[in-house]
């Protein structure tokens, strides 16, 4: 049987939270991506979209299709 000391269990405690954090907040990005995608599709400006979705200008317009 492995014996697991307090400190070791908080710590990995705490890198399991800090997990769920990160991938909730990739979570958000994902879907900021997938309804900027949607504005861009219905003709919304740029500005409208990092308005509202919060992703940076750069980020928006990767995501515009080419050519426009």
């Amino acid at each position: 049987m492995e014996y697991v000391l307090s400190f070791e269990r908080s710590a990995e405690r705490r890198g399991m939270r800090k997990g769920r954090i990160k991938g909730l907040e990739q979570g958000k990005i994902e879907s900021s991506k997938e309804i900027a995608m949607r504005m861009l599709e219905d003709g919304f400006e740029i500005n409208t979209i990092v308005k509202y979705t919060k992703l940076p200008v750069e980020e928006v317009l990767k995501l515009a299709p080419k050519g426009n």
